[in-house]
């Protein structure tokens, strides 16, 4: 199916689904009544013969045209329409949290084993990961991306 933009005024031949979303939608096309127009032509002549023969041609001057009734075409498309600044954002936290999610559990591993004294921590550590943690629990691209070995050490 073609796609075409909100307007349903061009069609589309690229997108990014990232930053939008495809809508099925209906394209009609309305083509009004055409009347019958009959043709209309001459003979010319292209030689003439001793004998009172001729070869002829035929020269249209008017195109014949079928009568059409008027009439409405409906073409299945696809409608592309941009997601609003809005939804971009809360596309992005949602991603965010569902990268951060397995990194949460690991954090919990973690903590659970300091605790159990399975893991040791020292001062300069503990304050780097609960930095960390404060980062990830809002949603901060830069400490999803790039978790303490620590904690990468239990993902």
């Amino acid at each position: 199916m073609k796609v075409y933009n909100q307007e349903k005024t061009k069609i589309l031949e690229e997108y990014d689904l990232s930053k939008g979303y495809l809508k099925e939608d209906i394209l009609v096309t309305h083509y009004d009544e055409i009347q019958a127009v009959e043709e209309q032509f001459h003979y010319e002549t292209i030689r003439e013969y001793a004998n009172g023969g001729k070869d002829v041609r035929k020269v249209i001057d008017i195109v014949g045209v079928p009568y059409q009734a008027a009439r409405d075409e409906e073409e299945d498309i696809y409608i592309y329409i941009p997601y609003t600044q809005e939804e971009l954002e809360s596309i992005k936290k949602d991603n965010l949290r569902a990268k951060r999610e397995p990194i949460l559990v690991a954090f919990d591993k973690y903590k659970t084993n300091v605790i159990y004294g399975i893991e040791e921590e020292n001062t300069e550590e503990k304050i780097a990961v609960l930095e960390w943690y404060k980062k990830a629990l809002n949603l901060d691209e830069d400490a999803i991306e790039n978790v303490p070995d620590k904690i990468k050490y239990y993902l």
